[in-house]
Formats: structure tokens, C-alpha cells, sequence
């Protein structure tokens, strides 16, 4: 199992990428970065698809009228903004008020009729998600998600504004955790560029609690750079507020105690919330354990949220990411780890592992949306 868990894209406009963890482009690397839909564990078909890479690539990529900046990495057409959801869409009535307010945003309620949960929050990530918002034949089977899913995590790799706006219809959650890196050299871009979808969604307006920053490795942090998007994403009072954030999040490898300093250990206090991207089945391969516990149980001692990013990285199976994710969470849960405010988001790069049905026989079933089904039932 490779020390580093996350997988990092470098250049886009390459036919190939720059893969830090395996090295190799086994299922089908594109020349022009757009996702692949594919869905069922299948690879794409005919090259255009993006980086279906064994566990895939963990670009913020060409999303609609994006902005280019180094690296290949874009800002573009990601999400519509806003904080309170007025009308619900695709039959559903909104999101209610349900919950508790944990560091001025309400935490544990329901989405549309949703029963009350105390956490942690579910999201799916836009990236993969493809298929999900193409297929309307789909849509009765992923009811109990689409009713109950807390939002989405908004990496918009390889998706259009149409498509993400399809996904919002298609769910009563409006949460929004928008990742971008923070260690690009281009400054920061205008909010707005993260709301290329809202033209295609009338009437919907997103929670945008958190805007997510990323460095690996963590010396690449800038002492500054969590400041500055405070000033930029939350604080300036020229942006409209559909296109500002609530709070900056800041996100890492597993490390081990005492082992940030400098730059990165300010980034990781400054922010309201954490995420490691730690895919399950690294838990039950063992890998980084106790540093993953370890940063879960320091975000939560200096009063921030704690986001578990479950890749499907290190999976080589739908059946390897579903039985490691419940496993994983059960060990999580029996050390009293999980508050509220803490979230787990799901990200299925390249749409390679099968995204519905997310039950069968009144059990939820191998699937993206079953392992969602089966974590809003915890």
C-alpha cells in the first residue's frame, strides 16, 4: 500500500498524466482531461474519458468557463451559490431546518422530509457523477439518497454546469464543499467562477459552507494562503453573497502527531474544518491508521469538522469499497469519533465503480449511492 493515499493530476493538456501513486494510466487517460462516465466498473470505451486510473485523479479541473492556472487545474463552472434553500426540486420540498448549529452552520437536520441525524453529514462528489445526472431511468433507484443526501463535495473534474445543475435537481440537500488547490501559482479566482451551473437551475440556491483547500505535500503550504481565501471566498463584502462561502477548509495527507509545522500547521489551525482524503480500504489494508485517527481527533481539539474523504482509490472492487467503508466506519464509530459537524463524502473517480441501485431487497446494495444508502442509515 502506497504511503501516499491521494491521487494528485499534474497536467491536463498531456495525453497522459503524471500519476504519484501507481505510476500508470491502466484504464484509459485522456489527451483532453474530461471525465469518463462509465459506470459498472466499466473503463472507457473510446479514449475520451478522463484518467480512469485504478482510484483515479484528484484534479479540480475544466469545469465550465473555468479559468486555466498552472497544473491544468481550473476553477470553472462549478457550483451556484447562496445559503438558504427556499424551494425544493425534483418533487422534493427543500431542506429543512433540522439539526444543530455547530460553528454558526446548522449540522445533523434532513434534507426535503428527512428524518433528523446527528452526523456526520453525506456528500457525494460531483466528479464521477456523470451518469447519475444523465440517466433520469435511474432516478427510482436512488430515492431514499436523492431524498436524504446532505449536498455535494465540489470537485467538478470532468462535468459540465448542465450536469451539475442536473445533480442538484435531483436532490432535497443543498451543502456545498467546493475543493480547489491552494498551492497554485495564479491568484485566487472570483467567486463567481465556481457558479457556472446556476443559470441552469433556477429557484435552487446552495448552502456554500465550506471552500476547501489542498497542498501535498504539505511544505507547499503558504503561510498566507488561508487568509487570503477568507478574504477572497467568505469575507469580501463586494461579492454577492450567492457567490461567497461560509468558512475555508483545509485539506492533507494522513499525517502523523507533530509532524505539520510552519505554514502548514497555520493552515490546519486556521481552518474550520479538515479533510483527508483516506480511502477505506486503506483502513482495512491497514495503511496509516493511526495517523488518520490521530487527525481526526486533533481537528475535532481545535473545534473544527472532520471530512473523511472515502476514494475508491485502493479498491479494486465496488465489493472491496462497500465492505471496507462499513467496516471502517464501524471502527470510527466505536471509538466515539464521529460528532455532527463531521462529514464523509464519496467520490467514485471516473464514474469506474457501479453508481446505483443503491438497494436491493430492502438492503443497501454495491453501489456509490448504496454506500451513501447505507451510511444515512447509521
Amino acid at each position: 500500500m502506497p504511503t501516499n493515499l491521494r491521487e494528485k493530476a499534474t497536467n491536463f493538456s498531456n495525453a497522459t498524466r503524471a500519476l504519484a501513486l501507481l505510476g500508470v494510466c491502466s484504464l484509459g487517460c485522456s489527451a483532453n482531461g474530461s471525465a469518463a462516465n462509465t459506470q459498472n466498473g466499466g473503463a472507457p470505451s473510446n479514449g475520451s474519458g478522463g484518467a480512469s486510473i485504478a482510484g483515479g485523479s484528484r484534479a479540480v479541473t475544466a469545469g465550465s468557463a473555468g479559468v486555466g492556472t498552472e497544473g491544468g487545474r481550473t476553477a470553472g463552472g462549478a457550483n451556484s451559490g447562496g445559503s438558504n434553500e427556499v424551494g425544493g426540486a425534483s418533487g422534493f420540498s427543500g431542506a429543512t431546518a433540522g439539526g444543530m448549529n455547530v460553528g454558526g452552520v446548522v449540522v445533523g437536520g434532513g434534507g426535503g422530509g428527512a428524518p433528523t441525524r446527528m452526523g456526520p453529514r453525506i456528500l457525494i462528489a460531483l466528479h464521477g457523477s456523470n451518469a447519475l445526472a444523465n440517466n433520469a431511468d435511474w432516478d427510482n433507484q436512488w430515492t431514499y439518497v436523492r431524498a436524504h443526501l446532505d449536498g455535494y463535495w465540489g470537485n467538478n473534474a470532468g462535468i459540465s454546469a448542465q450536469e451539475e445543475a442536473a445533480l442538484w435537481k435531483k436532490i432535497s440537500g443543498r451543502t456545498l464543499f467546493t475543493e480547489w488547490d491552494s498551492v497554485d501559482k495564479a491568484a485566487f479566482v472570483s467567486p463567481n467562477q465556481f457558479t457556472g451551473a446556476e443559470q441552469y437551475m433556477p429557484g435552487i440556491t446552495i448552502n456554500r459552507e465550506q471552500i476547501c483547500l489542498y497542498a501535498d505535500p504539505a511544505s507547499l503550504w503558504n503561510g498566507n494562503r488561508v487568509a487570503d481565501a477568507k478574504a477572497n471566498y467568505v469575507d469580501d463584502a463586494a461579492v454577492q453573497a450567492a457567490h461567497r462561502f461560509k468558512n475555508v477548509c483545509t485539506g492533507f495527507q494522513p499525517f502523523a502527531p507533530g509532524a505539520l509545522t510552519g505554514a502548514a500547521l497555520s493552515a490546519f489551525k486556521d481552518s474550520a474544518a479538515t479533510f483527508i482524503e483516506y480511502p477505506a480500504a486503506a483502513w482495512t489494508q491497514g495503511a496509516q491508521k493511526d495517523n488518520f485517527v490521530s487527525d481526526w481527533k486533533a481537528t475535532h481539539a481545535k473545534g473544527g469538522a472532520f471530512v473523511w474523504f472515502d476514494s475508491i482509490y485502493a479498491a479494486t472492487t465496488i465489493h472491496e469499497w462497500f465492505t471496507s467503508t462499513q467496516a471502517a466506519y464501524t471502527d470510527i464509530a466505536s471509538m466515539g469519533l464521529i460528532q455532527p459537524q463531521d462529514v464523509i463524502v464519496l467520490i467514485n473517480y471516473s464514474g469506474r465503480l457501479p453508481s446505483v441501485p443503491e438497494s436491493a431487497n430492502g438492503q443497501a446494495a454495491e453501489s456509490t449511492t448504496g454506500i451513501a444508502y447505507w451510511l444515512l442509515h447509521q
